[in-house]
C-alpha cells in the first residue's frame, strides 16, 4: 500500500489496488498478515506469484507486467491477478 494518502486514492480510485492486502510476494519474500496465517488460500495465491516472477524473468519485469494491468485494467481484472486467484481457489478446491 503506497504511503502517500494521495496516491492511496488516486490508485484505488482505478482499482489498481486492493483495500487492504493480506499478503504480499517479493521475490522469495513472502510478507503475510499475522491474522492471515492459518488461510492456505493466502499463501497459495501468493506462491503463484512467485512462480510468475520466475517465469517473467524476475521482480522487475513481474512489477512492470503486474501493475500495467492493475492500471490499465484494474486489480481484480488484471490477467496475473486473475492467474493466482483461480490457481489458489482451484488448489484449494
Amino acid at each position: 500500500m503506497p504511503a502517500s494518502p494521495h496516491l492511496r486514492t488516486f490508485l484505488s480510485a482505478f482499482g489498481a489496488i486492493p483495500g487492504e492486502p493480506r499478503a504480499l510476494a517479493a521475490r522469495y519474500g513472502i510478507f503475510v498478515r499475522r491474522d492471515c496465517w492459518s488461510e492456505r488460500r493466502v499463501l497459495l495465491h501468493e506462491f503463484v506469484h512467485t512462480m510468475q516472477f520466475e517465469r517473467l524473468g524476475g521482480l522487475r519485469p513481474f512489477l512492470q507486467q503486474y501493475l500495467f494491468e492493475c492500471l490499465t485494467s484494474g486489480y481484480v481484472f488484471a490477467a496475473l491477478e486473475r492467474e493466482a486467484v483461480c490457481s489458489s481457489s482451484n488448489l484449494c478446491a
